[in-house]
Formats: C-alpha cells, sequence, structure tokens
C-alpha cells in the first residue's frame, strides 16, 4: 500500500480535501444536535455567561485582594453574585434589565451584611437564616426577578454565617463586591448580549430541525416514541420563539402563529397516523419550508428595525393586594424542614450545618406535593454522590496545578449553570465538585469535607421527606387533578363551536401547550418509579393527556365552515358533544373523583351522535378526540383516585394477610 507522502499531489489534495469535507460534515452534525436538545441554544449562553462573568470577577477579585494585602475571600460576594444573577436577568427591555440588576445586586449584599452583623450571636444567627429562607420560599412564584433575589439572599446570608468577617473585613467585602455586577454587565450586555436580534433567529433553527427529525424518522411502533419525543420538544421551542417574537415585532407575531400552527399540526399528523407515506413527507416539507420563509423575514425585519420604544407594563396589582398568591404552604413546610435539620445538622458538624439547611430549600423550592419534593430529595442526594467521588479524584490529580484547577472550576461553573434549571441531578454534581475544589484551594482536606457534606445532605433530604410527609402534604394525585383541570378547561375553549366561526387565537393555543406541560412535569416523579413498578398508570395518563392535548389542537385548526357540504350540520353537535364529555371530566375532577365506571359506559362513542339520528360523519380527528376523552376518564381512574376493578376489590375483601402491593403502598402514603 503507498503511503499519503508517495501519493501524487493530486491525490493528495483530493485526500486533504475530501477529510476537510467529513470535518465540516461532523461539525454541522454537531452544531445541529446542540439546537435540537437546546432550543435557541438558551442553555448554552446562559452558561458561558455565568462561566465568564465568574471568571473576571474572580480575576478581578483576587488579584484586588491580593495587591492589597487582603484575604483571597474579600472576593468571594462578587464572585458569587456574577455565578449566580446571569441566570436570572430575563428582562426583555435595557432599563427593566438594569432594574433587575441593581434589584439583585441590593438584596445580596443587605443579606450578607446582615449575617455579618448577627454573626456573633449564633442564636440569632440561626433564626435569621430560618426567616431568609422562608422569605425565598414565599417568593418563587413572582417570576424571575424575584426568584433571583431569593437565590441571592439564600446564598449571600449563608456566605456571611460562615465567613462570619469582621466589620472592616465586611466593608471591603462589600466594596469589592462591584466586581460583580460589573462583570455580568460586561458579559451580558456586551461579551454575549442578552435578547439579541439573532435569538428568534437560533430559536427558529431547532424548530426547523426538530421538523425535519419528525420528516425523516420511521414513524412506526419503533420510531414512534422517538417522533413523538421530537414534536414536543418542537413545541417548546414553538412556544419560545412566539415569546421572543412578541417583544421584538408584534406585527409578524400572527403570521409566524399560523406559519408554525400549521408546522406543528403537520408534525402532529405525521406521528399521530404514523403516516409513512411520500405524500405525507412531501407536506412536512413543505410547512417547514413556508415556516423558514416567515422565521427569515420576521428575523431580517428584528435586525433591521430598533427596539420597539413601547412603555413599560404598569402593574395590574398593587404588591400588597398579592399576599394570598405567595407560597405560603411550601414556606412553612420548608422552615419547619429547616430548623429539623439545624439541630440534627449540628450535631454532625458546627460549621457545616448550614449545608443541611440549604438542602430543605433547594429541596422544596419549585416543588409542590410529596412527589416532587421526593423526586427533587433523589437527584440532589445522587448528585452529591456523585460529585464528591468526583471532587476527591479532581482534587486528587489537579491539586498543585492552578491553571488547571481555575479551568475545571469554570467547566463546574458552566455545567451548573446549564444544567440546573432543567437537570437538577447533574447541576447539583458540577457544584459539589466546585465546592470540593474551593474548599481544597483553602486548604482543607477534601476526603473528609467529601464525607460531611454527604452527611449534612442526607440529613437535610431526609428531614424534607419527613415535612413533606407530614406538614400539611399534598398528594401528587391532587397536584396531577388540578393540572388536569386547567388543560381540560383549556381544551374546552380550543374545540368548543365558536359563533362567529373563527378558529383559536395565538393566546389561547398557547394557554393550552403551557397547561399540558405543566401537567407533564407534575406526572413525571410518578412516571419516575419504574423500579417499584408504579409508573404504568401514570405513564398511561400521561400518554392519554398527550393524544387528548394532539387531537384537540388538531381539531381546532379546522373550521365547521371549512368543511364542506353535509359534514357541517353534524360537526356542531360533534363539537358540542365533545365539550360535554370534557365539562363532565372538569366537574369530576372537581369532585375529586373521576367519573363513574357506569357513567363512563352511557357517555361512550355514542356522544357524537344526537339521540334519534343516524350516525354522524365526523372528522377522524374529532371522533379520535372523543375516543381519547373517553380513556382519559379511565386513566383517571387509575392512576389518581385509586378505584379497583370488582376482582381487585373482592381479594382485598377477603381479609388476606398477603402483603398489599407497592402501587397501593404509595397512594395510601399520599405520594
Amino acid at each position: 500500500m503507498k503511503t499519503v507522502t508517495g501519493m501524487p499531489a493530486g491525490s493528495r489534495r483530493a485526500v486533504s480535501w475530501n477529510s476537510s469535507i467529513m470535518s465540516a460534515v461532523s461539525l454541522s452534525r454537531a452544531i445541529d444536535r446542540l439546537f435540537i436538545v437546546d432550543p435557541g441554544l438558551h442553555r448554552l449562553l446562559g452558561g458561558a455567561r455565568a462561566a465568564l462573568a465568574s471568571l473576571l470577577a474572580g480575576a478581578f477579585g483576587i488579584a484586588s485582594a491580593l495587591h492589597l494585602g487582603f484575604a483571597i475571600t474579600t472576593g468571594a460576594v462578587g464572585i458569587l453574585f456574577s455565578m449566580i444573577a446571569p441566570l436570572f436577568l430575563r428582562d426583555a427591555r435595557r432599563l427593566d434589565w438594569y432594574e433587575s440588576l441593581a434589584w439583585q445586586y441590593g438584596i445580596a449584599c443587605a443579606s450578607f451584611a446582615a449575617a455579618a452583623c448577627v454573626s456573633a450571636w449564633p442564636a440569632v444567627g440561626k433564626a435569621g437564616f430560618v426567616i431568609v429562607l422562608f422569605c425565598s420560599m414565599l417568593c418563587q412564584t413572582r417570576g424571575p426577578r424575584t426568584i433571583g433575589c431569593a437565590f441571592l439572599a439564600i446564598a449571600m446570608y449563608y456566605l456571611g454565617l460562615y465567613l462570619h468577617p469582621a466589620a472592616l473585613q465586611a466593608g471591603h467585602m462589600l466594596a469589592m463586591s462591584i466586581a460583580g455586577p460589573a462583570s455580568v454587565v460586561l458579559v451580558c450586555r456586551v461579551l454575549l448580549p442578552v435578547h439579541a436580534a439573532p435569538t428568534p433567529r437560533l430559536i427558529a433553527r431547532s424548530v426547523s430541525l426538530h421538523a425535519a427529525c419528525i420528516a425523516r424518522s420511521d414513524v412506526s411502533d419503533a420510531g414512534a416514541l422517538d417522533a413523538m419525543a421530537h414534536l414536543l420538544a418542537l413545541n417548546e421551542a414553538a412556544i419560545a420563539l412566539e415569546h421572543h417574537a412578541s417583544t421584538r415585532d408584534e406585527g409578524g407575531a400572527h403570521a409566524l402563529h399560523t406559519a408554525l400552527v400549521a408546522l406543528e399540526i403537520a408534525s402532529a399528523r405525521r406521528v399521530l397516523n404514523r403516516d409513512r407515506t411520500d405524500a405525507a413527507a412531501a407536506a412536512l416539507r413543505a410547512a417547514i419550508a413556508r415556516f423558514e420563509s416567515v422565521a427569515d423575514g420576521l428575523a431580517a425585519r428584528i435586525t433591521a428595525a430598533p427596539p420597539p420604544a413601547t412603555p413599560r407594563p404598569a402593574r395590574a396589582v398593587p404588591w400588597t393586594a398579592g399576599w394570598r398568591t405567595l407560597a405560603w404552604l411550601p414556606a412553612i413546610r420548608a422552615a419547619a424542614a429547616a430548623c429539623a435539620a439545624m439541630l440534627i445538622g449540628e450535631t454532625l458538624s458546627s460549621e457545616r450545618w448550614m449545608w443541611a439547611v440549604l438542602s430543605t430549600f433547594v429541596v422544596f423550592f419549585g416543588t409542590y406535593s410529596c412527589a416532587d419534593t421526593i423526586y427533587r430529595g433523589a437527584q440532589r442526594v445522587a448528585g452529591t454522590l456523585a460529585g464528591a467521588l468526583a471532587s476527591v479524584l479532581v482534587v486528587g490529580a489537579a491539586h498543585h496545578a492552578n491553571a488547571l484547577v481555575v479551568i475545571v472550576m469554570g467547566v463546574c461553573v458552566f455545567g451548573w449553570a446549564y444544567h440546573i434549571l432543567h437537570a437538577y441531578g447533574r447541576g447539583v454534581f458540577f457544584l459539589t465538585v466546585l465546592i470540593g475544589l474551593v474548599y481544597a484551594q483553602l486548604g482543607f482536606e477534601i476526603g473528609a469535607l467529601a464525607e460531611l457534606r454527604i452527611g449534612e445532605v442526607l440529613i437535610g433530604c431526609a428531614v424534607s421527606l419527613a415535612a413533606a410527609l407530614l406538614v400539611m402534604p399534598l398528594a401528587a394525585s391532587r397536584h396531577i387533578a388540578t393540572r388536569s383541570h386547567g388543560l381540560l378547561a383549556a381544551l374546552r375553549e380550543l374545540v368548543h363551536d365558536r359563533d362567529d366561526g373563527t378558529r383559536p387565537g395565538a393566546a389561547q393555543m398557547r394557554a393550552a401547550d403551557r397547561r399540558f406541560h405543566d401537567v407533564r412535569m407534575a406526572i413525571r416523579p410518578l412516571a419516575a418509579w419504574r423500579m417499584l413498578g408504579a409508573s404504568g398508570d401514570a405513564r398511561r395518563l400521561s400518554d392519554t393527556l398527550l393524544l387528548c392535548w394532539l387531537y384537540g389542537r388538531i381539531v381546532a385548526t379546522r373550521l365547521p365552515v371549512e368543511a364542506g357540504g353535509p359534514d357541517v350540520a353534524f360537526e356542531r353537535p360533534a363539537r358540542a358533544a365533545v365539550v360535554t364529555r370534557i365539562d363532565a371530566l372538569i366537574s369530576d375532577l372537581d369532585h375529586g373523583r373521576s367519573m363513574r365506571l357506569d357513567a363512563a359506559a352511557s357517555v361512550g362513542h355514542g356522544t357524537l351522535a344526537v339521540a334519534g339520528d343516524p350516525p354522524l360523519p365526523t372528522h377522524r380527528e374529532l371522533a379520535r378526540l372523543d375516543a381519547k376523552l373517553t380513556e382519559l376518564n379511565r386513566a383517571f381512574e387509575d392512576a389518581l383516585f385509586g378505584k379497583n376493578t370488582g376482582d381487585e376489590r373482592s381479594h382485598r375483601a377477603d381479609g388476606s394477610a398477603l402483603a398489599p402491593d407497592v402501587r397501593e403502598a404509595i397512594r395510601c402514603s399520599g405520594i
């Protein structure tokens, strides 16, 4: 075989050209894959902003501290602020963005100063920690700005209690903390600007790639799950795209919504009908082409036009009128768990008990039921165990290589910021590795520190689980029923017959989409119990709700006046029958039970025919929606309300001493 050096010049150029082509193709596929898993590269850019801002603040703070002869921890406030703040600065208008930055920085400094002042009195400091945790939990329903303030308040209070600086040192730390907001402004407004004009174009590319994957996928039994996953991701990207477009070009939002809905309906029909014909693929490709044309025109107008000078929206409700919408029950549970974790954690370590209290905060934050809390706690324990092991290995391998340690820290900040809001366990893993590196650089022994962190986290999660089950618990079934009620109400708004013959607007369509994704998040903890054999009913409920949502969206885009011929006279009562079924399901959810099986049998598929009339030649997808609503009633029976068949009922009534099945045990426990 001839070597490359022995080839003629033309052959060597051909080999080099082919290698370049293969490299370009591989890079293009990698970029496409990144757009698929991260619509609009939102998480990638957010992680990059947090990592870059932290590195800049750290470089300035540590260099200044060493130059002035201070301890290197003097820059800790600015570094921690620049790590957290970029995740929650999401205002579209420039003035609002700077206002959010000012609020978050002010809350962070005030919380750190308060902790530094009371750190000399341990009892007062502990009481203040619980108060800050309680107030932070209350604000979790108030939007990104307030959530960012809550996270910064709890993090800075922890930092102040742990470092317990003297008054002069605390003043130096607050003075040097200006590096935090300065680095955030530099990164988020100059280097990697937020809400830039290319953002809709990036999200549109993600939408097109998901649709292209559906067009190429095998929608048979083997590939149906993959195609359905792309369909759900396409809808999430479409919601984000419409949100960004509406803030920059309200005039083009209607055309974009029309093109997006047409694309989503074409994709849904290919997946639901498992249509592998060339005609279905061609229809989907045509919808993709129309959408790309509309999206490109919209992106070009946004790029060319200056940001709209719209007035700031006035607050519809005063601050003092929203007390009832605060998260009171989660805050009470978290405060009770924090007190118990504080007492137990202090027996393990008088300096690290705050890790147990922080675990109660993050386990309860953003959770609404016992199953949510258990799921979050399991993720935190798994991430902490893996991160502690990884931190021991990384510190042992790179402890004396300062440049390598800084690089690994930057990677950990990026990984934490990239994952923490959507894959909590992975985010905790990167955070644990980062904490191990920081403490190792400060001179602590990493092995003992890792054991201590694992112990404190286990204490916090165990206490949180006990509080979730004992302090005014909310069963997952009730939470799922509430979310399902909202989805059914939105579906009713989509499919009911309008007097003016118009389609539902973009607001109604996207409201149904958001409520479906809320239901998915509520069911996810139950569906995760595969190892206990308890996920079958939850999975069936999730799948049935998914199909009801998809068929409802398809029916909503088809007007009776467009059917033509005799079908028009029959579709109105058919829609009315479907609305009646939805009303029955909503009423039963309100009463905490699903429809009785004998009642469900009397409201079967015959609801699409008026009594005494021949069967209606209804649209295929309207009939399928009616059938799936019937299945939904039975799914509610099995997954939420624990109704049993006659055989199961007699089996449990015979006084058998056999152990109950795992599913019934989980239901009785409130999960």
